[in-house]
């Protein structure tokens, strides 16, 4: 979809120059009625008429006519799969000039730059190492972007965080903590009290899918939390053990072996980092072969999705847009080389149980 946004540039223009819609009409040789059409979109100005209106404004009739390509949500999830699938397959200086031609064209369509900077997040990895942080800087402008111009709130929060997450790519922590602040603000939930009210109406459907989507959202942030809090606890074993046992609780409370299975993932790695940190290379097997079965299950194709106690969640992923993973190649590349580039695994080098393990991950992984 196009749209060609002229009234409020005409409304705008106007009170700017201070003058009145009978004036404007006067001096174009239309109706005052015609001017206020234009301005609450009833109609468009004739076509002869743009030069005339773009010189009176002293504006060009591009400028005039503020022409924006958008693009709908299935346009925009189509061209990322098929960007991300042109990175896993061809040259990365091609595809990255492909981008920036898109985002020339498409500059004021926010939730395709939202998905453009999260491709540059997700395949910088495969940029020139001179070129890293050139690629990650761009994506935090797409991002500061959003913030600045887009006017839907849930689009400009995603923006935010993954603007914080490229700065963490850059090593940056100053810059995040001045952009998200150093103090974890209070958490107020709103869900409850629309859950409510959804109720007192007797929208009880309504009150089922939202309350869904937020227990869904919650279980994974917090096992993102407690994940990273595997890491804050390296140097105490106490705590990281019971860390651990409480998130083995909560994978096995809501099967996110099935739901969110590269959830696991994750923490079974932090687990096995953890626990090579204190030298205790039994229960770090433990953790890797739990990641190694999860890895060589049936996950692919790798799609976010319901199960049983979830029964919402599939309508709500087709039509919410959050930022797209990468292509399935890459991320299965990414799994497999994992161990080899963490220097924690380098004392299981010779042990025949890890050597086991890596060799089922690349064969099967």
């Amino acid at each position: 979809m196009k749209e060609i946004k002229i009234a409020d540039t005409i409304t705008l223009l106007r009170k700017e120059k201070n003058v009145s819609q009978e004036t404007l009409a006067t001096f174009l040789g239309v109706s005052k009625a015609a001017v206020s059409k234009w301005e609450t979109a009833q109609s468009y100005p004739d076509i002869e008429l743009l030069p005339r209106l773009a010189t009176y404004f002293n504006i060009s009739v591009d400028e005039l006519l503020q022409y924006s390509p958008q693009l709908s949500k299935y346009e925009i999830k189509n061209l990322y799969d098929e960007l991300a699938n042109a990175f896993a397959s061809q040259p990365y200086e091609e595809v990255i000039k492909r981008c920036r031609l898109i985002v020339k064209e498409y500059y004021s369509c926010y939730p395709l730059l939202l998905q453009i900077g999260a491709l540059y997040l997700n395949y910088s990895n495969l940029a020139p190492t001179n070129q890293v942080e050139a690629i990650l800087h761009e994506a935090i402008e797409l991002f500061i972007r959003i913030k600045k111009e887009s006017n839907e709130v849930e689009l400009s929060t995603i923006a935010q965080n993954l603007e914080a997450t490229a700065l963490l790519m850059t090593q940056k922590p100053k810059d995040i903590i001045a952009l998200l602040g150093e103090e974890t603000p209070l958490l107020i939930s709103t869900e409850t009290i629309l859950a409510s009210a959804l109720q007192m109406l007797h929208e009880n459907d309504k009150a089922e899918y939202n309350l869904q989507i937020s227990i869904y959202q919650y279980v994974l942030h917090l096992s993102d939390l407690m994940s990273t809090y595997l890491s804050v606890t390296y140097t105490q074993k106490d705590m990281f053990i019971e860390t651990y046992h409480r998130l083995l609780g909560l994978i096995e409370l809501f099967q996110l072996k099935k739901l969110h299975p590269t959830k696991l993932l994750n923490i079974y790695l932090s687990a096995a980092i953890g626990f090579m940190n204190f030298n205790d290379k039994e229960n770090a097997l433990e953790a890797i072969q739990a990641y190694v079965d999860v890895a060589t299950d049936t996950i692919y194709p790798l799609e976010l999705h319901g199960d049983a106690y979830f029964t919402r969640l599939d309508e709500w992923f087709s039509k919410t847009s959050m930022p797209i993973p990468r292509d399935q190649e890459s991320i299965r590349k990414n799994i497999i080389e994992v161990f080899d580039e963490h220097p924690a695994f380098v004392a299981l080098a010779d042990n025949k149980q890890f050597q086991s393990l890596m060799k089922k991950l690349k064969k099967n992984g």
